[in-house]
């Protein structure tokens, strides 16, 4: 064997009293740990104690910690994501529900109303839809009401009616009126 008085570990227990290093060793073929201590007799140091130990069981444990790592960062992106799934459809599905409700309050179907869960803003905004939605059927029902009463009166009158707007065109006549001009609503509506 050469003389390894020039090695990493022998140069740092001379300087330090104890040398650590870490190679690949040519002879073995594999990474190595080697320790060196300094053996003294009195003040006069005899030699260096020089042992060494393979990294091949450290290197496995150290790719099973990686493998444990990358598996449990992939489970918690899993878990986040699934968690962010779950919070955003929590919040989105009720406002599409009540944007839903919404459109069908918009095209004059008011039967329509928000199934509220929670009492969060969320749940807030449908019961105020829903209020909303009730305030509109409600008057809704009450102006064809009003209507159907106005058409019995304008239907039962004897006197000839003749309504027109301010551009000078008719927009509505009762029956004794079309019985009193000879035309029919349909001959003489926007005329």
């Amino acid at each position: 064997m050469e003389n390894h008085g020039d090695r990493e570990e022998i140069v740092l227990a001379r300087e330090q009293g104890i040398g650590y290093a870490t190679r690949f060793s040519d002879t073995i073929g594999r990474n190595m740990l080697y320790v060196a201590l300094p053996i003294s007799n009195g003040d006069r140091t005899d030699g260096y104690l020089r042992l060494s130990m393979s990294l091949a069981e450290i290197e496995a444990a150290i790719r099973k910690v990686w493998f444990l790592l990358l598996g449990g960062l992939l489970a918690v992106f899993a878990l986040a994501g699934l968690i962010s799934y779950r919070v955003a459809s929590g919040v989105t599905r009720p406002i599409e529900l009540i944007t839903s409700v919404a459109q069908q309050i918009t095209d004059m179907n008011y039967k329509y109303r928000v199934t509220v869960s929670k009492k969060d803003e969320i749940g807030q905004l449908g019961t105020a839809i829903n209020r909303m939605a009730d305030s509109l059927e409600l008057q809704m029902n009450r102006i064809r009401e009003d209507e159907n009463r106005l058409k019995s009166v304008l239907e039962n009158m004897i006197s000839g009616v003749v309504m027109i707007d301010t551009s000078g065109k008719i927009v509505l006549l009762n029956r004794a009126a079309e019985e009193l001009l000879g035309f029919s609503s349909r001959e003489l509506l926007d005329k």
